[in-house]
């Protein structure tokens, strides 16, 4: 998700602020089903956390190419940077257990950990919003850069396809995986479709 906010006084150069949420995973992550258990959720085995950042920057649009009539299409080239904020939110899975002195089971919504989870007692995922209490946040920059295809008709619309790369930077590894070489660096590459109203 995103929201933009730009000033220009000649429609040919922009600046202004903008602000993104955007989910970062690590690259080993793969889901996976517990064997015997069909309505079971499909989860991420050995994450530790989820990961997602607020970034919170300042960049600039600049026109290369303009329209020369209603049916072409204008070519920009934009970058930006800041602050990049992120929460780490534990994983919680739904685990099987054993009742004591029986044969019967249950399941316990519990905290991944590596030394007592596995794929034998592992049922599933837990709920998405389990762990919200236990946020913590670890803060950061990003750096973004790419070209906008501005195709719209009238100057009142908007209507452009933007693609580019963001990074994002840590200073500390964020403890995504617990068995994996864990990341400072996110790279993104992206492309968006973006329409909408411009207000003046």
């Amino acid at each position: 998700m995103s929201f933009e906010k730009y000033y220009s006084k000649d429609g040919y150069f922009k600046h202004g602020f903008q602000t993104e949420f955007a989910s970062l995973k690590h690259p080993k992550e793969i889901k996976v089903y517990h064997p015997f258990y069909e309505s079971a959720r499909g989860y991420i085995f050995g994450k530790l956390n989820g990961f997602s950042t607020l970034r919170l920057g300042y960049g600039a649009q600049k026109m290369l190419v303009g329209k020369t009539d209603k049916g072409s299409v204008a070519i920009g080239l934009h970058y930006s940077g800041g602050y990049s904020n992120g929460f780490l939110k534990p994983v919680y899975l739904e685990v099987i257990r054993q009742e004591p002195g029986t044969d019967r089971t249950y399941l316990s919504t519990e905290r991944y950990d590596p030394d007592q989870h596995n794929g034998g007692n592992i049922y599933g995922r837990a709920s998405w919003l389990t762990g919200f209490n236990e946020l913590a946040i670890q803060p950061g920059l990003f750096v973004k850069g790419g070209a906008t295809f501005e195709y719209s008709v009238t100057e009142e619309e908007v209507a452009l396809i933007e693609t580019g790369i963001i990074v994002d930077f840590f200073p500390e590894q964020v403890p995504i995986m617990a068995s994996e070489q864990n990341l400072n660096f996110f790279t993104t590459l992206y492309i968006s479709i973006h329409f909408g109203k411009r207000w003046n």
